[in-house]
């Protein structure tokens, strides 16, 4: 782990990023450079650093000579963020299997295990919730020892805040059974259905959410606003791109 101090770009940078994942920060709000600055007691030099960095990222946009806000996603950049993920987190616990000795897997789903038993203790406290659950998903990431998809999968955690969006006590507790279902094939050292189990929880998280706001993502009936018609239509490239993303990492670990 790095255990250099941040400079003040990186300062600023992780205050804006925190509170646009908390929700204090909408998207479209403006990002105004002084008022940041002022508040966090540094120059505005920082403050456009760290506005570069997050553009560079997708979370916020900056329009020059007018100033930045945080990015705006439509429903189809959520469908299609969602599939990704699902298709890159798959991966990662497809390759989280592969330990080379069962007492190494072990230790690993223990871990994993005593990540999710703390995460249920806060089922009452959606942000600490969050902040574990993510944790979890980067365990898992890292364990598939391949750097460009921990990169890949990080970057996607950074750029779109929908994981943060407070859910219910009843909802958080589906996330977490979710959770233990893909513990479950990890220790069974099952890559197949370590990848579905992945993939279904994240089209499962990603249609919690949009249900909360009156979206239902699994009717196949509305091809912009569904798992099924974003990938039947082929809507975008990224969907293809990530893909074959996956067959290259795949290929490169066997």
């Amino acid at each position: 782990m790095d255990d250099r101090p941040d400079t003040k770009a990186e300062f600023v940078a992780k205050r804006l990023r925190d509170s646009i994942l908390r929700g204090q920060l909408k998207p479209g709000d403006w990002i105004r450079v002084d008022d940041l600055a002022q508040r966090l007691g540094v120059s505005r030099t920082p403050v456009r650093e760290a506005l570069r960095s997050l553009a560079a990222e997708g979370v916020v946009s900056i329009q020059p000579h007018v100033g930045a806000t945080v990015t705006s996603h439509s429903l189809e950049d959520f469908v299609d963020g969602y599939y990704i993920r699902g298709v890159l987190e798959g991966l990662a616990a497809e390759l989280a299997t592969r330990w080379k000795s069962v007492d190494a897997r072990s230790t690993f789903v223990d871990r994993l295990r005593g990540l999710s038993e703390r995460t249920g203790e806060f089922l009452d406290e959606p942000t600490k919730f969050n902040q574990l659950s993510k944790r979890w998903h980067l365990e898992i990431a890292a364990a598939a020892q391949s750097s460009e998809l921990y990169r890949v999968i990080q970057a996607y955690w950074k750029s779109q805040p929908f994981h943060s969006m407070e859910l219910g006590r009843d909802q958080l507790q589906g996330v977490l059974d979710q959770h233990d279902a893909v513990n479950d094939c990890i220790a069974e050292g099952d890559p197949e259905s370590a990848s579905r189990a992945m993939r279904a929880h994240m089209e499962s998280a990603a249609a919690t959410i949009a249900g909360s706001l009156g979206v239902d993502l699994l009717d196949g009936r509305n091809r912009t606003a569904s798992f099924r018609g974003r990938r039947e239509s082929g809507a975008t490239g990224l969907l293809n791109e990530a893909d074959g993303f996956a067959r290259g990492v795949r290929m490169e670990g066997e």
